[in-house]
Protein backbone atom coordinates (compact mmCIF):
# COMPACT_ATOMS: atom_id res chain seq x y z
CA UNK A 1 0.00 0.00 0.00
CA UNK A 2 1.38 3.41 -0.93
CA UNK A 3 0.47 6.95 -0.04
CA UNK A 4 1.34 8.93 -3.17
CA UNK A 5 3.34 7.98 -6.23
CA UNK A 6 6.80 9.45 -6.73
CA UNK A 7 6.87 12.15 -9.38
CA UNK A 8 8.37 11.44 -12.78
CA UNK A 9 10.82 14.29 -12.24
CA UNK A 10 12.07 12.70 -9.00
CA UNK A 11 12.39 9.25 -10.61
CA UNK A 12 14.30 10.55 -13.65
CA UNK A 13 16.54 12.91 -11.70
CA UNK A 14 17.43 10.31 -9.09
CA UNK A 15 18.73 8.05 -11.87
CA UNK A 16 21.25 10.75 -12.82
CA UNK A 17 21.93 11.82 -9.23
CA UNK A 18 21.68 8.72 -7.01
CA UNK A 19 22.32 10.75 -3.85
CA UNK A 20 18.80 12.21 -4.17
CA UNK A 21 17.25 8.93 -3.06
CA UNK A 22 19.29 9.19 0.16
CA UNK A 23 18.43 12.80 1.00
CA UNK A 24 14.90 13.27 -0.41
CA UNK A 25 12.21 11.10 1.18
CA UNK A 26 9.98 9.26 -1.29
CA UNK A 27 6.34 10.30 -1.66
CA UNK A 28 5.09 6.73 -1.67
CA UNK A 29 6.19 5.99 1.90
CA UNK A 30 3.60 5.74 4.68
CA UNK A 31 5.71 7.71 7.09
CA UNK A 32 4.93 10.47 9.56
CA UNK A 33 5.80 13.66 7.57
CA UNK A 34 3.66 12.63 4.57
CA UNK A 35 0.82 11.65 6.87
CA UNK A 36 0.89 14.94 8.82
CA UNK A 37 1.26 17.03 5.67
CA UNK A 38 -1.72 15.35 4.01
CA UNK A 39 -3.98 15.68 7.09
CA UNK A 40 -2.95 19.32 7.60
CA UNK A 41 -3.51 20.38 4.00
CA UNK A 42 -6.69 18.38 3.38
CA UNK A 43 -8.46 18.62 6.78
CA UNK A 44 -9.76 15.08 6.20
CA UNK A 45 -8.49 13.45 9.41
CA UNK A 46 -7.24 10.38 7.56
CA UNK A 47 -5.95 7.48 9.65
CA UNK A 48 -3.33 5.10 8.30
CA UNK A 49 -3.30 1.44 9.28
CA UNK A 50 -1.28 -1.51 8.04
CA UNK A 51 -3.19 -3.74 5.64
CA UNK A 52 -2.60 -6.80 7.81
CA UNK A 53 -4.63 -5.19 10.65
CA UNK A 54 -7.72 -4.69 8.50
CA UNK A 55 -10.33 -7.44 8.05
CA UNK A 56 -11.83 -6.63 4.65
CA UNK A 57 -14.37 -9.50 4.72
CA UNK A 58 -16.73 -7.21 6.67
CA UNK A 59 -16.57 -4.43 4.07
CA UNK A 60 -18.16 -3.94 0.67
CA UNK A 61 -16.03 -3.06 -2.37
CA UNK A 62 -17.61 -0.07 -4.11
CA UNK A 63 -14.91 0.99 -6.59
CA UNK A 64 -11.98 -0.83 -8.13
CA UNK A 65 -9.69 0.48 -10.84
CA UNK A 66 -6.04 0.52 -11.87
CA UNK A 67 -5.07 2.97 -9.12
CA UNK A 68 -7.07 1.99 -6.04
CA UNK A 69 -9.82 -0.13 -4.44
CA UNK A 70 -12.42 1.54 -2.23
CA UNK A 71 -14.31 -0.38 0.44
CA UNK A 72 -16.97 0.88 2.84
CA UNK A 73 -18.78 -0.25 5.93
CA UNK A 74 -21.26 1.66 8.11
CA UNK A 75 -19.14 4.74 8.89
CA UNK A 76 -15.70 4.14 7.43
CA UNK A 77 -14.13 4.31 3.99
CA UNK A 78 -11.02 2.28 3.16
CA UNK A 79 -8.86 3.24 0.17
CA UNK A 80 -6.17 0.79 -0.90
CA UNK A 81 -3.70 2.39 -3.28
CA UNK A 82 -2.20 0.01 -5.85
Amino acid sequence: NTFFKNSTVYANTSRNYPILSKIVPPNDGLYFPNYVWFNTSSNLGVEMAPLKDTDMSKNQKVVSNHFYDIYTNNKEIFVFMK
